[in-house]
């Protein structure tokens, strides 16, 4: 060994002691940084978790919103159909009957005929 490196040697365990002083200073800092991340992992993932639970409920109240706008306004359309065919059949009925008044004596005597025939 080089003089140099003996003189490092012969400092003794006062050179040993500020190694291990380093070590254990930088084991300790790395395992703050450590218990740090693992703090920021655990915020982070509650926040998250707050982030998706609330998104989860916007949709929902949309999703809810929208589907009963959706079933306003089929029981609207119905409800205009609905009407709609009652006034169809009305104009049916009203026809029906006023064939009827002009030529129900036509249409008796021609039912009767094929009855006979």
């Amino acid at each position: 060994m080089e003089m140099q490196e003996l003189k490092y040697f012969d400092l003794g365990g006062h050179a040993m002691e500020h190694v291990l002083k380093r070590l254990s200073e930088i084991e300790s800092a790395a395992s703050s940084v450590m218990d740090s991340v693992e703090e920021k992992k655990k915020e982070l993932s509650l926040a998250m978790e707050a982030k998706i639970r609330d998104f989860d409920e916007a949709v929902e109240k949309e999703t809810a919103h929208t589907i009963e706008e959706l079933r306003t306004q089929l029981l609207e359309q119905i409800s205009l159909d609905l009407k709609e065919q009652e006034k169809q059949t009305d104009m049916v009925l009203q026809a029906l009957e006023k064939e009827y008044e002009e030529d129900h004596i036509q249409l008796a005597q021609t039912i009767f005929q094929s009855i006979i025939h």
